[in-house]
């Protein structure tokens, strides 16, 4: 490392030593935000408004937003998401293209099927390409085909899987780079997609919705063996029928 780096530290030491006053105030508060019911936490937005009408700045109430937004996803909290994913834990807040983002991410990734980091997005690892595929027909359910997929295997936690789909809210996938491989000690044929959180809920839901018909029946048959009750998804899972079935029998009527 060179002279002037050593001593003033890089862009990224930089920005991190800035935000770090602001960083200690968020997790001075997640204890008391965290025990909030849905009801107080939604009475939080007005009572910024009203701040802000005070005359408070938006620097002023970053603190404490920021904390209202650091809540993982459970049971009671949009249960589509949960049927469809699982309980989502929200990882540290890291700074994007620093080596605080895989280290942030790496304690959840084999034990959940999609993580939330506070304050960005959602990311999810796919286990393998057939994974990937079920996500993206449950985005394209609600929101069509995605339509600007980029990855070029290099910052891939950071650009791929948050700075993309933020920017564009739309979907991206990630083959990750030798770096996010390492961190995040991703296997072979794993891959990343990340998804707007905004979207989260409808993309669980799509993909739940499309189960019956994407399916086979002796999957369907394993996913219903899995479920605590029939209804567990919100839905029933239908038997015999499939997207061609479905077709045949629209072709048919049309005859």
């Amino acid at each position: 490392m060179g002279l002037l780096k050593k001593l003033f530290g890089t862009s990224s030491e930089k920005e991190l030593r800035a935000i770090k006053p602001i960083v200690d105030k968020i997790e001075a508060l997640d204890g008391e935000y965290s025990k909030l019911t849905d009801e107080q936490l939604k009475a939080k937005t007005p009572e910024f408004k009203q701040r802000i009408a005070n005359g408070e700045s938006l620097d002023d109430i970053l603190p404490t937003a920021f904390a209202v937004c650091r809540r993982p996803l459970r049971e009671r909290y949009l249960t589509e998401t949960i049927s469809g994913l699982g309980e989502v834990p929200v990882a540290p807040f890291a700074l994007p293209s620093t080596q605080e983002v895989p280290d942030s991410v790496r304690p959840f990734v084999r034990d959940h099927s999609a993580v939330l980091l506070a304050n960005h997005g959602a990311v999810i690892a796919a286990e393998n390409v057939e994974e990937a595929m079920r996500l993206m027909q449950g985005y394209a359910y609600h929101f069509g085909p995605p339509m600007h997929l980029n990855t070029v295997g290099n910052q891939a936690a950071c650009s791929d899987l948050i700075a993309k789909p933020h920017a564009h809210q739309d979907l991206n996938c990630s083959f990750l780079c030798r770096g996010a491989r390492a961190n995040l000690r991703a296997e072979d044929g794993e891959l990343g997609i990340g998804i707007p959180i905004a979207q989260l809920p409808k993309v669980a839901d799509g993909v739940i919705q499309t189960l019956s018909l994407v399916e086979s029946e002796q999957e369907k048959d394993a996913i219903a063996s899995r479920l605590a009750h029939p209804l567990e998804l919100g839905r029933e899972i239908e038997k015999n029928t499939s997207y061609m079935k479905r077709m045949d029998e629209a072709l048919k009527a049309l005859e």
